[in-house]
């Protein structure tokens, strides 16, 4: 009888162990809120002609701070080591900045049509757009690399809508124009042929590793994608863009070194909101809810170039932004008649 005892605990021995599967992943971790001001006193509001509730436009995060445009103060914020310091922008309105490698903040200016250095002491100007009689034009978005600047521009006018995006110097120096698209007839897009891009330019962002992340605008219903570029032109592929939820709106809010891209989905919709990370092959990473955004804004992410998220968690009357990052997992787990995945 002992040996068949024997026998029944090592059957049971060998099964328990083969059972156990060392698994590994990725996961999020929620880190601190890093802005959390009153709206209205600490930060503007303001409601747009589309009756929508909007309070900072956009931010910027670099090596040696973070930048908040107070778009309706008219005024930066900026959190650095010490106490947060204001930085008067008399008339201006700015919906996009970027940062750049040293730390210096670009804002875009749409009511004076131009892009200035915020430094200390002096804010001066980097690249004034000449407005064309008879069109309404906006800088639409940036990306700064190590030594370039891309800038997204925008113009309406007369039956039409073109979005073209140029390459500068950090200096302000006009190197090329890399996109230029049109609108055709019954909402299609026709890009001009012989530039670097020649996808329909909806939105970009201007990667560390020297890659273009270009999201092309779609016929509505179509599935988003992400096309990669070098930044002389040469085109590296496609990314289908695939989330547990179904998409609504999609925004592009950065990548990492390794070329991970986040993407916002649907972050203005209750219970809807999430993030989603993706490799540049496209295979997942992670994807998490997130709380909806109640402002609404020009940036709603960026991610440094380690991978931490910055994300915009507006209340109805706090302007936030929270952290998050991505961190790898390895542990047990059992399952002998279903083996999990790796």
């Amino acid at each position: 009888m002992w040996r068949v005892w024997l026998l029944v605990g090592m059957v049971g021995i060998l099964v328990f162990g083969l059972g156990w599967h060392r698994v590994s992943g990725w996961k999020v971790e929620a880190g601190p809120t890093v802005v959390n001001l009153p709206l209205g006193t600490a930060a503007g509001k303001a409601v747009g002609l589309d009756g929508r509730v909007y309070g900072p436009l956009t931010f910027a995060v670099g090596a040696q701070g973070l930048a908040v445009a107070d778009t309706y103060h008219e005024q930066l914020l900026w959190f650095g080591r010490g106490p947060v310091t204001r930085r008067a922008l008399p008339g201006m309105l700015v919906e996009d900045m970027v940062m750049t490698p040293d730390g210096v903040p670009l804002v875009a200016d749409n009511r004076g049509s131009a892009i200035w250095r915020v430094g200390a002491p002096r804010t001066t100007p980097l690249i004034k757009f000449a407005a064309t009689r008879g069109y309404t034009e906006a800088i639409w978005h940036m990306g700064v690399t190590t030594d370039h600047l891309y800038v997204e521009y925008v113009r309406l006018g007369r039956g039409g809508f073109s979005v073209r995006l140029d390459e500068y110097r950090l200096s302000g120096q006009f190197v090329r124009q890399v996109a230029l698209t049109q609108s055709g007839r019954q909402g299609s897009w026709l890009p001009l042929a012989g530039l670097p891009i020649s996808a329909p330019v909806r939105t970009f962002v201007a990667g560390g590793n020297g890659v273009l992340y270009v999201e092309p605008a779609l016929a509505d219903g179509a599935t988003p994608v992400i096309q990669l570029y070098r930044s002389n032109g040469q085109y590296l592929g496609q990314v289908t863009v695939q989330a547990g939820e179904p998409i609504q709106h999609l925004d592009l809010l950065g990548v990492n070194h390794e070329g991970w891209l986040y993407l916002g989905v649907n972050l203005t919709e209750a219970h809807r909101a999430r993030v989603l990370i993706i490799t540049s092959r496209g295979t997942p990473v992670t994807e998490f809810p997130v709380r909806a955004v109640a402002l609404y804004a020009a940036t709603y992410g960026r991610v440094t170039p380690n991978g931490t998220l910055y994300l915009d968690q507006s209340t109805a009357t706090r302007y936030r932004l929270q952290t998050w990052r991505v961190v790898s997992y390895r542990q047990w787990r059992w399952g002998f008649f279903s083996r999990p995945a790796h």
